[in-house]
């Protein structure tokens, strides 16, 4: 068939996304496109990447279809990109990556992420060390919350920083609410269908550590959320809302996992794994979706996120601060008042002596014998096996 509108592409585009828009009298459609760099032979960034909106609108009286640029956002590097859009169409999250991190700081490729209003008056790098980072900008995930302007972000080498930023479309402005976790294996984001609760996880060739958060206003201008429970669900590969928007499916999947697989469901409020399944190959789960229109489940209560949290800090209060892991040490170095020196230095422990030190000792030499006379010279003494 006649395609209805054509785009113009300095090369061809990598990736697409339309924002979350109803179609109005004018405005048919926003669309984000993301065009990768172009590199020479030897692998160098030619030209740089781009992230353009366009949007679709009708003129003329015959209302005709036409397309209308409305900015273009370019990233240093970026060959690949994932487009995210905010519930109300407004801004978009562009996460770039390489395969290869020309800095060399990482082994799994560079990253940056990127924020752009629809109509290109505000664009911020967001992976640009700050005041609120400066132990490193890789990019673990990115999720908008499902019906409000405001997403977490997991940024940072591991141990990683999560962080709550707020989008103001009237503002122009991105602002930084909270940090929820100053330092944390994460790099898996899930909310709910409501946007009232979200997990926090380290998945994958983590250690499966996750964190629920619920959030504590249901205001538009404030931006506030609190820990509701822990849990820890080892070699996860797949994790899934359920419809509810209470629980949590955990999945172990084969091929990626060829032991215990299975799956678990976790009650987000408490944090207590109320089913577990074993499975002997599991290689796909999902709960059957509710219809948009359904009103079998209610949204989460402020009150029982509020109470969540207060029974959680009540918790942490009463048993106190979690132990510090302390290094390994084998069974015969274990209990002993005073280690050995080059132990306690291999451990960290102790400064090694700096090399003024070193140069200052005496030099070693050999004790003589009891029959040797201690001024005779090593060549005078005699030989004995």
């Amino acid at each position: 068939g006649t395609p209805l509108v054509e785009f113009e592409l300095s090369h061809g585009a990598q990736n697409f996304e339309f924002a979350p828009l109803r179609p109005r009298a004018l405005l048919k459609a926003r669309i984000a496109m993301f065009v990768s760099d172009s590199r020479d032979d030897l692998q160098r960034v030619a030209a740089p990447a781009e992230v353009t909106i366009y949007e679709v609108i009708t003129t003329g009286a015959g209302l005709a279809l036409q397309t209308q640029k409305r900015v273009t956002a370019q990233v240093a590097s970026g060959q690949m990109a994932d487009l995210r859009w905010s519930p109300t169409g407004t801004a978009v999250l562009a996460h770039c990556t390489t395969e290869v991190d020309e800095s060399g700081k990482s082994y799994y490729g560079g990253s940056k992420l990127l924020l752009v209003s629809h109509d290109g008056a505000f664009q911020k790098d967001l992976t640009e060390v700050d005041e609120t980072i400066s132990h490193g900008t890789a990019v673990q995930a990115v999720a908008w919350n499902p019906v409000r302007d405001e997403f977490i972000l997991i940024r940072g080498f591991q141990p990683a920083q999560v962080t709550l930023w707020s989008w103001d479309a009237k503002a122009q402005r991105v602002t930084l609410a909270k940090v929820l976790l100053e330092k944390a294996h994460r790099n898996t984001i899930r909310f709910n269908l409501f946007g009232s609760l979200v997990c926090i996880a380290g998945f994958g060739n983590l250690a499966g550590e996750v964190d629920f958060f619920g959030r504590l206003d249901d205001d538009k201008d404030k931006c506030d959320y609190g820990r509701v429970s822990s849990c820890t669900a080892n070699c996860t590969v797949s994790a899934e809302w359920a419809p509810d928007g209470r629980h949590l499916l955990t999945a172990v999947l084969f091929p990626r996992m060829r032991v215990d697989n299975g799956i678990s469901v976790w009650r987000a409020l408490t944090g207590e794994k109320v089913d577990e399944s074993p499975v002997e190959e599991l290689y796909e789960v999902q709960w059957r979706p509710e219809p948009p229109s359904s009103l079998r489940f209610l949204d989460v209560a402020l009150a029982e996120v509020e109470r969540a949290t207060k029974g959680l800090a009540s918790r942490i209060s009463t048993q106190g601060p979690e132990k510090k892991k302390q290094a390994y040490r084998p069974p015969k170095a274990r209990g002993a008042e005073q280690s050995s020196m080059v132990a306690a230095m291999m451990r960290g422990e102790v400064a090694a002596p700096d090399a003024d030190e070193r140069r200052g000792r005496r030099p070693w030499q050999p004790r003589p014998r009891d029959n040797e006379d201690p001024a005779a010279s090593p060549g005078d003494r005699p030989w004995q096996p």
